[in-house]
């Protein structure tokens, strides 16, 4: 009978029996080995996984003895059922590896555990709510002055409804935006007559304010001439960076400049202008709200000359009926009057000097009030006038004569008061007279005329750059030619004065001034 093995040992017949028997000793081992690298990394998982373990070592430790025990655990061991608890215990130890670690405790010590410092968890719950707290302010104040910008926009188009008169509209429109916004300098510049000029219609300002009638030119001075030119919207939140600006006298501390068309369609009529004196001052909302300002601007720019086109088409149309009625009624009865008149003084026998006196002085009447129905007529219907306004009336004459002359001219007025028909003749006659002698006698290449209504007086100016003449000599009448004193005795008729001023060589310059009364305008 052979001799019984040592408990533990491997025998040659388990070796050759079972190829498995020789790698589960190695396995055993290197089970065995796990806990301390476990528990060097996180030591209460180690001594958890080392717990459930244990009997998973057990079960590989007994699989690895089963050829030295007895025939009947052997059997149970190493068959399908032993085979599969092995298999569920090496399951269950990956699965106790692959568990997340529980949070370390601190150690015990003499007085008890160690307790925790609140502030540790405190602290960043503090940040967070801060944070969270500033994103609520900034969000709040971004709504609220978008609110603002809203409600901005829908006072102003309110407001284009009821104002039509832009003289009272853009200040409005500059007062509001600048109290609305807290911008510190609105400013509306509008193209005249002249295209290549922009002039200053209203302005409001904490630091500074343009005057109005200060004049830039388009395309050529500053952020606002560029804009104008080019029809593009500038943002410059720090103008010493911005080689298109310009700096004013008046406006030496801004910092930064916002400035947008204003456009009809592909027409720029002017540009919107907001200026700070402080840097990075406007973002892009201020930008879209400008635009849209801008816009409203350009709409109400359109309604007024709308507005002022359909009135004065609306006066001329009385004007001319009335003109007719006087004609055809009045003139027309006053003529057959003076006629049977004329013929009863002429049939009357001479022995009746009281009935021939009574018939003069009938007739006299007579003729004097069909001379002053004649001139009613023609001061309601002036032929150039007629279905015109005095300002379009004179641009007409400019365009006219400077095409066919060949010289660049230049119109701009401020006439948004309603003239008497005698005085809009008046100076439609000078104009024309003015224009007749430059285009004959000037050689001029540049025209300019002005016409403006200030503290109740009318101002004509009309300048030249031409070759100029002595003016008391023509004035003297001594050259043939009358058109300067017909010019001279208009403006008396008018209660006004004529001031010429002109050098050889040097171009000429002439000055209407009339006073408008009460009747006059």
């Amino acid at each position: 009978m052979p001799a019984a093995s040592p408990i533990g040992a491997v025998s040659p017949r388990a070796h050759a029996s079972s190829p498995r028997a020789g790698i589960r000793l190695p396995a055993l081992l290197a089970l065995s080995r796990w806990r301390p690298i476990i528990e060097r990394h996180d030591p209460a998982r180690g001594e958890d996984v080392t717990k459930r373990g244990l009997l998973v070592l057990l079960a590989f430790g007994s699989g690895v003895l089963a050829p030295s025990l007895t025939p009947l655990v052997r059997r149970v061991l190493t068959g399908r059922r032993g085979r599969l608890l092995v298999t569920a215990a090496g399951l269950a130890t990956l699965a106790a590896l692959a568990r997340p670690p529980r949070p370390a405790e601190a150690p015990p010590t003499a007085e008890g555990p160690v307790p925790q410092d609140p502030s540790a968890t405190a602290k960043p719950a503090t940040s967070d709510r801060h944070r969270l707290e500033a994103l609520v302010i900034e969000r709040t104040a971004r709504l609220r002055h978008r609110a603002e910008q809203l409600r901005t926009i829908n006072l102003v188009g309110q407001r284009l409804v009821q104002i039509r008169n832009l003289d009272e509209l853009l200040p409005f429109i500059c007062n509001e935006l600048r109290r609305a916004f807290s911008y510190e300098n609105v400013n509306i510049f509008l193209i005249g007559d002249d295209p290549k000029v922009l002039e200053a219609r209203a302005s409001s300002g904490t630091y500074g304010r343009i005057a109005p009638g200060d004049t830039l030119r388009v395309g050529e001075q500053g952020i606002v001439g560029w804009v104008a030119g080019s029809g593009q919207p500038l943002l410059a939140n720090d103008v010493s960076r911005e080689p298109r600006y310009l700096v004013h006298d008046w406006l030496a501390e801004t910092r930064a400049e916002l400035a947008v068309p204003i456009r009809l369609g592909d027409q720029v009529l002017g540009v919107l202008d907001i200026e700070s004196r402080h840097v990075d001052a406007f973002d892009e909302t201020d930008l879209s709200t400008a635009q849209t300002l801008a816009d409203l601007i350009a709409v109400a720019i359109e309604n007024a000359r709308l507005y002022d086109q359909t009135r004065a088409l609306a006066v001329t149309e009385e004007r001319n009926r009335l003109a007719r009625e006087i004609h055809d009624t009045i003139a027309q009865g006053l003529t057959a009057l003076t006629l049977q008149l004329e013929l009863a003084d002429a049939a009357l026998p001479a022995d009746l000097p009281a009935a021939r006196q009574a018939i003069a002085r009938a007739l006299s009447l007579a003729r004097t009030n069909l001379e002053e129905a004649r001139r009613s007529v023609q001061n309601l219907r002036s032929r150039s006038l007629n279905r015109r306004s005095l300002a379009d009336a004179i641009r007409a004459l400019l365009e006219q004569a400077g095409k066919q002359n060949g010289y660049y001219y230049a119109f701009r007025h401020n006439l948004h008061v309603e003239l008497a028909p005698a005085v809009e003749n008046g100076v439609y006659r000078i104009v024309q007279e003015a224009l007749t002698n430059i285009n004959r006698h000037a050689q001029a290449s540049e025209v300019n005329v002005a016409l403006e209504v200030h503290d109740g007086t009318l101002r004509l100016v009309i300048e030249d750059d031409g070759v100029g003449f002595d003016p008391e000599e023509v004035l003297a009448g001594k050259d043939g030619h009358f058109g300067l004193i017909g010019m001279q005795e208009r403006a008396h008729l008018l209660g006004g004065t004529l001031a010429i001023s002109s050098t050889p060589g040097e171009g000429t310059a002439i000055e209407l001034r009339i006073p408008l009364q009460s009747g006059q305008r």
